[in-house]
């Protein structure tokens, strides 16, 4: 008995190629795509074929009994691979391949519809149905299965570019998590012979200062390996806060402290306004010195050495407050919401670092429950708060 597809209309099409939209794997990508084929056309079973080197690779099969037909250089397959038309294989045509490929009597089939799959008007492969009915096509019904594999194919070089990204960012994570590790060993070694030098040449000899200042370039760079090593740590949900009773005062005098070293013609100030109140919480002390650390680099980075770059401290009835302002240049406001992603570092920004700093900051407070944001206004200065519920 011949029967027509139910294209009936345009709105079925597009109902399945709507769900080609949804973010997919290229395993899901094929499957949805087949699926959706074999419904518009009442099919039993389906199969994508692609392009490989030169031939044809079945990649899904809705049946295990497709992956047995090997496809031949000049067979059918092939002719509508290479002219990018649509067909349907007659009777005749059905028993000449089922002698050539015995497995697929194991799918009886009176009708096999094969559809072209093509991209930018070149061919990436071919969609096969086979159906247990004898089926007909109008012509507009071949022009709607062809629009039906553009937009297949579209589906598929859109999960084979998302699974391409996704494996080159592995291998960029890989690299710079086992670039991190090695380059900690020679900057261990670098620190300790730097440590003997101070040691034999303290005084206020021009030699110390030297070596004062090769201290904190090794210290700058031992940062730096350790804010990419947390950052694969964040990634790979390993990121963890070490928590017991500490006071933010003494974190926000460590940081001060730091950040005095790193950038000595800058001016750093401390206002307490918590005064007698208590000042513990339950955390990480040395991540929170690295918060507070990373927030007067950014304030140092982007002030003149002259601007004062001021920590303040109080609270609230559930939460302690920290707060750091700068006068320097300033955040416009399409760039306030980016400052906390990983590896931003503003437009023309030549200062040194990675970008990491805030976002690792951002990471950490987070790891206390806590929030973090910012007031900016350009060439006037930024005030970031850094926000932590009392235990």
């Amino acid at each position: 008995m011949h029967h027509h597809i139910h294209l009936r209309d345009i709105d079925q099409l597009h109902r399945e190629i709507l769900r080609f939209l949804v973010s997919l794997n290229l395993e899901e990508t094929y499957k949805v795509i087949v699926d959706g084929a074999l419904k518009l056309v009442e099919g039993d079973s389906g199969s994508i074929l692609l392009g490989k080197k030169g031939g044809l690779k079945r990649v899904y099969a809705s049946s295990e009994v497709l992956f047995k037909v090997k496809p031949r250089r000049r067979g059918i397959v092939y002719g509508v691979f290479k002219t990018c038309e649509p067909r349907v294989l007659s009777a005749k045509e059905i028993r000449d391949v089922e002698k050539r490929h015995p497995a697929l009597k194991e799918l009886p089939a009176r009708s096999i519809l094969l559809i072209p799959l093509s991209y930018l008007g070149k061919s990436m492969g071919v969609l096969t149905v086979l159906s247990k009915e004898d089926i007909d096509f109008t012509q507009k019904e071949f022009n709607m299965l062809k629009l039906f594999g553009t937009a297949g194919s579209l589906a598929i070089r859109k999960a084979q570019l998302y699974q391409q990204t996704r494996e080159a960012l592995e291998t960029r994570d890989l690299f710079i998590s086992l670039a991190a590790h090695e380059l900690r060993t020679p900057l261990t070694t670098i620190n300790g012979y730097v440590q003997l030098l101070a040691h034999k040449l303290s005084g206020d000899s021009v030699e110390a200062s030297w070596t004062d200042g090769l201290k904190w370039e090794i210290k700058r760079l031992t940062r730096m390996v350790n804010e990419l090593l947390d950052v694969q740590l964040i990634k790979t949900g390993q990121f963890i806060c070490q928590k017991h009773k500490v006071s933010l005062k003494d974190v926000a005098r460590r940081a001060i402290l730091e950040s005095k070293f790193a950038y000595p013609k800058h001016k750093f100030g401390f206002e307490d306004d918590l005064g007698s109140k208590p000042d513990i919480l339950e955390g990480d002390p040395d991540k929170l010195v690295q918060v507070v650390a990373n927030l007067l680099d950014n304030a140092a980075k982007f002030s003149l050495p002259g601007q004062k770059i001021l920590v303040r401290l109080r609270s609230n009835h559930s939460s302690f407050v920290i707060e750091v302002q700068d006068h320097g240049l300033g955040i416009e406001g399409k760039e306030a919401s980016q400052v906390f992603s990983r590896f931003y570092k503003g437009q023309n920004n030549y200062k040194r670092g990675m970008g990491l700093g805030l976002f690792l900051a951002k990471q950490i407070v987070e790891c206390h429950d806590g929030s973090i944001n910012l007031k900016s206004e350009v060439n006037k200065g930024t005030k970031i708060f850094v926000v932590l519920p009392k235990s």
